[in-house]
Parts: C-alpha cells; sequence; structure tokens
C-alpha cells in the first residue's frame, strides 16, 4: 500500500506537466497546485473548473477575476434558473460564451480594451477543446489519466469514508472507457490498451478492479468489446470455468452477433488484443459460432424460398 501511494505521487507531476504543456482551458496554476496538494482536485473550486473543463464551459469567478465585470457581456449564464436555481451562490455559477461571440467581440472594442487579447485566446483554447481533433483528444486523455491517479490517491487516503462501489462501479470505469474508447465503433488502440492496465494496476484489490472492468462498456459497441479484451489480457491458464464457459462465450456473442457478418481484419484486430492462451480458446469458439451462423442462414434462406413458393 505504501509503495503504490509513493507510485501514485510520483505519477501526479508529469500528468500535470503533460497536461499543462498542451494548453487546456484550465488555469495553468490551479493545475500545478495539485502537484503539493492533491486533495485540492476535489475541492468546489477545481471540480467546478473540470465540470467546465468537460462542457466547454468557464467558472464565473474566474472570468470577473482576470477580466472584469465588464467581460459578462459576452457569456450566457449556464447556471441561475428562476425555477430551479433563482439565486445560485456567485462562486457556483458557470459562464459559456455566446454563440455569437465574435460577432459581439468586434462589435464593442471599448470593453476590456487592454484584456481583449486574453479573452480572444480563452475562448479560442474553449472553441478548441470542443472539436475534435488530436491535440483535443490528448488534453482529455491526460486529464483522465490524472482524474484516476487522484481518484486513487484520495480513496487509499479516505478509504474508512469512501464507498467502493463509488469508486470502482461508477467513477473509475468512466474513466477508463474514455480513455481508450476514441469512438462507439472505432477499433481500441493496443498503446491505450496498455495505458489503461497500468492505471487499472493501481488498483491492488482483485476484486476492485475486477468491479472497474466489469462495468465498462455497459452501452455496447466498442466499451464493450474493450470489457472483454481487459479481462482476457489479465487471465493466465489454466483459466476458471467462468471464463472458459461464461466470458468467452460472451465475447464471441459480441464480435458476432446473430444477423451480423463482421470483416475477417476486425474480428482480427481484437484478437491480437489478448494473450495467445485465451487466442486459442476463443477462436476455437469463433469458428464454431461461424459454423453455427452459416448453418442457420442457409436454412433461413431455404424456408424463405419455401414460404415465397
Amino acid at each position: 500500500m505504501d509503495q503504490t501511494k509513493r507510485d501514485l505521487n510520483a505519477a501526479v507531476k508529469p500528468l500535470v506537466d503533460e497536461l499543462v504543456q498542451l494548453d487546456p482551458p484550465l488555469e495553468k496554476e490551479l493545475l500545478e497546485s495539485l502537484v503539493a496538494q492533491p486533495e485540492l482536485f476535489f475541492s468546489p473550486k477545481v471540480s467546478r473548473a473540470n465540470r467546465c473543463f468537460i462542457k466547454g464551459q468557464v467558472p464565473k469567478e474566474r472570468v470577473v477575476r482576470e477580466f472584469g465585470e465588464e467581460a459578462l457581456i459576452f457569456f450566457n449564464d449556464m447556471t441561475t434558473d428562476k425555477k430551479l436555481n433563482p439565486n445560485p451562490k456567485p462562486d457556483e455559477i458557470v459562464l459559456a460564451f455566446k454563440s455569437d461571440f465574435e460577432a459581439l467581440f468586434q462589435q464593442n472594442p471599448e470593453i476590456i480594451p487592454k484584456k481583449r487579447a486574453g479573452l480572444w485566446e480563452l475562448y479560442q483554447r474553449v472553441q478548441k477543446s470542443k472539436t475534435v481533433c488530436e491535440q483535443t483528444r490528448a488534453q482529455k486523455s491526460a486529464f483522465q489519466k490524472l482524474s484516476f491517479v487522484l481518484d486513487m490517491l484520495h480513496y487509499y487516503d479516505n478509504q474508512s469514508t469512501e464507498a467502493p462501489d463509488v469508486v470502482f462501479a461508477q467513477r473509475l470505469p468512466v474513466l477508463i472507457e474514455q480513455l481508450v474508447v476514441t469512438g462507439p465503433q472505432d477499433p481500441l488502440d493496443e498503446k491505450l490498451v496498455a495505458q489503461a492496465e497500468t492505471l487499472l494496476s493501481y488498483i491492488l484489490n482483485p476484486d476492485y478492479r475486477s468491479s472497474v472492468i466489469n462495468n465498462i462498456g455497459k452501452s455496447g459497441g466498442t466499451g464493450r468489446t474493450l470489457r472483454y479484451v481487459l479481462t482476457l489480457r489479465a487471465q493466465k491458464m489454466p483459466a476458471s470455468e467462468d471464463i472458459m464457459h461464461y466470458v468467452i462465450p460472451e465475447f464471441v456473442k459480441h464480435l458476432i452477433p446473430a444477423q451480423s457478418s463482421p470483416r475477417p481484419e476486425t474480428l482480427a484486430g481484437v484478437l491480437k488484443l489478448i494473450n495467445n492462451d485465451m487466442q486459442h480458446s476463443s477462436c476455437a469458439q469463433l469458428w464454431t459460432r461461424i459454423g453455427c451462423e452459416r448453418t442457420m442462414r442457409k436454412r433461413w434462406a431455404k424456408q424463405s424460398a419455401k414460404n415465397l413458393a
């Protein structure tokens, strides 16, 4: 446990440095403060800034501090609601750039004349973080890895008060899935899978590690493929009966769903991600299922022809 905590603490600074270099729309000082005080990650201020980063928004307190009250003309209040939240605390309000910000910005050159360059730069960083590009993907990846490490540190330091189910069945599975799965139907990248395994190795309790893996991919698609891949990569022969009689058959059914014919290279790409022993067992059941599917399709075709006749 002590060594794991040391490893987690040592991982914080490189991840913070990586994220800072990628220039996300987060305050540099806020990120750097996590190196000395990882617990700040769970403070209201940092939590709010993190949510804003994910949603492409900005905390009001930051806008006022950096640009002054005048700059609020360029934003929409995303927190205050006449019925649901009529009087939020000032430091709880989050803002979003108005959809016509660029035109509004050009039409009002007299507003914050000395700070316009900084506001424009912030706008560009927020907009870039909302687009699909390599830099954005790298930002989110670094943020997810940092979040995982800090979550584990927080849990190990507060095991008496932190509910394991919340951590290992809710928060961490989402981070792992977001880190590895680039799209619901995109193929898995082995480098990202290896990064996920590195993070999972920080979870000392094997039951908690299994909980994280088993709660990945609930919506199907590549996320579910990841769940099976992580499960089978960790297995060594002889495998348990549960793996042989339940996990592998379900994995094969997922790869070859009824009424579907995936491309051979797609199947090969997934099978290459699991270890050799599991590849052998999976391939055996894979070919059995393919043979059964072909036989059933022939029967359906004959029956359909009879019905048409």
